[in-house]
């Protein structure tokens, strides 16, 4: 088969994880669309740095270098397909205007080594990371992101734009709210409901329900404070 061209809207250390799920598919990365500019840490890759390090490993199997644009210039191409290439809420503003602008829809993105139930169903533009579990019967919203190796329970529930850190543990018939984020390594029991916008810290065990906009940490987890706001882009 012919691969596939996609273009991935948006560039932090995540999109290279996306890459990968892309050319782990048998696709190419044939465009990357820029809306600001890069925020460079220290210490940490650069842009030029993700894209030279993706032209050597191309170069040897004769797939073009990556090509980037930027938003105010970007037209949708013959036969490309599309990705964000962050995660969480704060993509859903940039989400929102490619479709007015653009009519555009995303794929649905899963690496091949995820276990994805058949009665699963994931909504459009969810990406499921190398290593991740989803079990029977879960229905995850629009624009969700399952990290590495997190497991979802059985019948648990996620809303657009939710996201489920590396590691951590969703038992069954758990919902999440939109925007939501489980960090890494983090535990919740069966039935619980993590509220809308709100923040499960990283290795927390949440034993009760989460209300909506509100950090909670430890084990058990506890409120530490209320969020006013869904997160800005990254």
């Amino acid at each position: 088969m012919t691969p596939a061209p996609f273009v991935i809207f948006g560039y932090n250390h995540f999109t290279c994880d996306i890459a990968e799920i892309i050319q782990a598919r048998g696709d190419r990365v044939a465009r990357l669309v820029l809306n600001r500019a890069e925020r460079q840490i220290p210490g940490k890759p650069t842009l030029a740095d993700w894209l030279g390090r993706q032209k050597e490993l191309g170069r040897d199997q004769g797939v073009p270098p990556i090509e980037c644009a930027q938003d105010a210039d970007f037209r949708p191409g013959a036969g490309e397909r599309f990705a964000m290439g962050f995660s969480g809420a704060g993509r859903e503003p940039w989400v929102e205007g490619l479709r007015t602008r653009h009519g555009l829809t995303f794929e649905t993105l899963v690496h091949p080594s995820a276990v994805v139930s058949r009665s699963a169903v994931l909504g459009e533009g969810c990406v499921v990371c190398a290593g991740a579990i989803v079990a029977a019967e879960v229905r995850v919203g629009a624009h969700v992101t399952l990290n590495r190796g997190c497991t979802i329970g059985h019948h648990a529930a996620l809303a657009d734009y939710a996201v489920v850190q590396p590691g951590a543990n969703l038992a069954s018939f758990v919902r999440v709210g939109r925007g939501a984020v489980v960090g890494v390594g983090a535990s919740v029991i069966e039935d619980r409901v993590i509220g809308e916008y709100s923040r499960v810290a990283a290795g927390a065990a949440v034993i009760a329900d989460v209300p909506p906009r509100t950090l909670v940490a430890g084990v058990p987890a506890q409120v530490k404070r209320q969020l006013e706001h869904p997160p800005a882009p990254p």
